[in-house]
């Protein structure tokens, strides 16, 4: 078993001349015999948002403070805009805004005070600092409570102060963990229209357990559970490899035999009458044909009564996925 060892891989070869953001291989850490993350491999492009999903204790607090460099792994690399984070910290760093699910803030500093403070201590000259913080002060809407201090502040507040922090040196990889834990309902959908407004500008990654919040923002999910990636991408395509087939459901007044044969020329497609229901259930693969199907029913002038997909939300395939497999399915 190996105990903050870590291979020597050569960034150079490695890293250099592509488009990656953030590039993560065979990321390991240990905490004594338990293994907290297992052989981590993904890669995040310029100006993604991307969501770490994953319950409670399935590593998403170990991989972000890793990425952040808060801390080092027992074995793997990563490197932050082509450069490696282990072997040049200070410089890969840089690149970085980290925001932990607890703020990083000082309480008795008003907002202005510890922007500019945290502005110091990553070396941004004084008038840029200044003009960075107003700067974020606008994009995160502090200006109502700049000058306030912290700890008169709401959790929600806070939590933007502690994004504003994560902004404030201009980094190009914002790195978040748990950001709306405690947060109420409106709060949440605050936070989440912010955190869209950054995509493009930064490239973002944030974990979490709460599902509807990666839905409704993110470019990409990454799922883990036990310490290892078992699922990455867009959310349609993880639910393709899963469910292979997608379908559509057609409720009519009357069958059509016509509409059953046209249907069956469209490549990838097949076919089932439910007469009970007087349902047609359409299975095709990758391609969304929905309007390709109502455009036929509607040239053969069929009585449509409501068209359905079965498209699955992410609450539903994220137990799926992380349901304990079966003796059968592991054997």
């Amino acid at each position: 078993m190996r105990h903050r060892c870590r291979r020597v891989i050569d960034a150079e070869a490695f890293g250099r001349h592509h488009e990656d953001m953030i590039k993560v291989k065979n990321l390991t850490q240990y905490y004594g015999p338990h293994k907290a993350i297992d052989n981590l491999n993904f890669q995040v492009q310029p100006g993604r948002l991307v969501g770490f999903l994953g319950p409670n204790g399935a590593g998403k607090t170990t991989t972000m403070k890793i990425l952040s460099g808060f801390s080092l792994p027992s074995d793997g690399e990563v490197w932050i805009s082509d450069i490696n984070l282990f072997s040049h910290p200070i410089e890969a760093k840089r690149h970085i805004g980290y925001l932990p699910e607890n703020p990083p803030v000082y309480e008795d500093l008003s907002v202005e005070e510890y922007l500019l403070f945290v502005c110091r201590l990553k070396g941004v000259a004084k008038a840029q600092a200044l003009a960075n913080m107003d700067e974020v002060i606008a994009r995160v809407n502090l200006g109502s409570v700049a000058r306030r201090p912290i700890h008169k502040l709401s959790k929600g507040f806070r939590q933007r102060v502690g994004l504003a922090q994560a902004l404030v040196a201009k980094p190009q990889v914002i790195i978040l963990d748990e950001p709306t834990v405690g947060f109420d309902p409106q709060q949440v959908n605050e936070f989440k229209n912010l955190l869209k407004s950054l995509k493009g500008d930064y490239t973002v990654i944030w974990s979490t357990h709460i599902l509807s919040d990666v839905e409704a923002t993110c470019d990409e999910v990454i799922v883990i559970n036990k310490g290892q990636i078992i699922a990455q991408g867009a959310y349609q395509e993880i639910t393709k490899k899963i469910h292979g087939k997608r379908q559509l459901q057609l409720f009519v007044k009357v069958r059509e035999p016509q509409f059953e044969e046209q249907i069956k020329t469209i490549p990838g497609t097949s076919l089932q009458f439910n007469s009970s229901e007087n349902r047609y259930d359409v299975q095709y693969g990758e391609k969304d044909i929905s309007d390709e199907v109502l455009s036929l029913a509607l040239r053969l002038k069929m009585s449509i009564l409501k068209m359905e997909s079965d498209s699955q939300d992410l609450e539903t395939l994220f137990l799926e996925l992380t349901k304990p497999q079966s003796p059968e399915a592991k054997s």
